[in-house]
């Protein structure tokens, strides 16, 4: 049984469509990520799955049992999907202490109130000993952590997360990470985690799906979406990259294409669609190896970070890349190596206008 069935959901704002033919499944367990830049729709297809918004076409079904189908006129009010629920901001009662702010859906679900398991999950994230304090005493990553073990309290098949991580700082958020990736591999929870960050979503997501203009564009594991993207928005959204005009001489039937760049020929992993002729070769900065020989292109910026030194370099004809270096290049004029399996390949009308 799917933890999560989406099927066809469409949803408008202001007569503007907001959500676009939406469906995917979750498997229990499963811990997916949904990454888009702001206006999206991410928090959107949240709130239509916790009941807040209604979709105007589509079912959602959680656990087997169907919440929401506007041609049934079913719409489960949000109290009645069993659902866990964790905020950009951990907005707890400032009445309550710690323990009873994580056991409020219990009492207010009328479900059986369980210290035992409250205290559990504190101890799970870092916090034991806490319960008794005040929601004032603490940092904005321990109210986090309390504001996850209430979302959890109620052991509830499916959570949903709208960008729980985006509020604090660095080194907090991969401490939040780590509990997130721990507390809910433990319990088997299965999460739908929304963020615009995709380190995060890489971090976090066995699967990860990128929404755009209210459409899920691409849903894969972390690995796929960044090394083969469905289009160049998608690389965008998930990290750094250059894309240059090439010509593709022949397709291998495992995936592979021949193509010339810098006037030699070269071969790398294609998009299923490629066809001979005109494409766009994607260059992710791990993709471009750049040397200190003399070569046609010339360096155009240079910054030192992590133990190497990030390259953009420029050619003649106008194409810029980014590559990497071991050494601090000092003359203008270098040559380039391309690491084949880092590149990747996508027909040229992909490119955006």
């Amino acid at each position: 049984m799917t933890a999560l069935r989406i099927r066809g959901l469409q949803a408008d704002y202001g007569g503007q469509p907001v959500l676009r033919d939406i469906q995917f499944d979750l498997e229990p367990g499963d811990y997916a990520c949904l990454l888009g830049r702001s206006g999206s729709g991410k928090s959107t297809l949240l709130a239509a799955i916790a009941g807040f918004v209604h979709p105007h076409a589509g079912q959602i079904s959680i656990d087997g049992e169907t919440v929401c189908d506007p041609t049934q006129s079913i719409d489960r009010p949000p109290h009645q999907r069993g659902l866990g629920m964790v905020f950009q901001e951990a907005n707890l009662w400032p009445h309550l202490d710690v323990i009873d702010n994580i056991l409020f859906p219990l009492r207010a679900r009328k479900l059986p109130v369980d210290h035992r398991w409250a205290e559990e999950l504190l101890d799970r994230v870092g916090l034991a000993g806490y319960g008794r304090r005040k929601p004032a005493t603490l940092s904005g990553g321990q109210r986090q952590r309390v504001a996850i073990c209430r979302a959890l309290v109620a052991k509830p098949s499916l959570v949903l997360l709208d960008e729980p991580l985006s509020a604090v700082d660095g080194q907090t958020r991969e401490e939040l990470q780590s509990y997130l990736q721990t507390l809910f591999g433990e319990t088997r929870t299965t999460a739908l985690h929304v963020t615009h960050d995709p380190s995060e979503a890489f971090a976090l997501g066995r699967h990860v799906a990128v929404l755009e203009q209210g459409r899920i564009v691409q849903w894969s594991t972390p690995a796929t979406v960044y090394r083969e993207p469905s289009s160049e928005v998608v690389a965008g959204l998930t990290g750094s990259f250059r894309s240059v005009p090439v010509n593709v001489d022949f397709l291998e039937q495992n995936d592979l294409a021949r193509f010339t760049f810098d006037g030699r020929a070269w071969q790398a992993p294609a998009h299923s669609s490629l066809r001979t002729g005109p494409a766009r070769l994607l260059l992710r900065p791990e993709a471009v190896r750049i040397h200190a020989q003399a070569g046609a292109w010339r360096v155009h910026k240079r910054r030192f970070e992590a133990g190497l030194f990030h390259v953009e370099v420029e050619h003649p004809n106008g194409d810029r890349i980014q590559g990497t270096s071991p050494h601090d290049l000092s003359q203008d004029a270098v040559s380039i190596d391309l690491v084949s399996e880092h590149c990747w390949l996508l027909p040229a009308d992909n490119h955006p206008a």
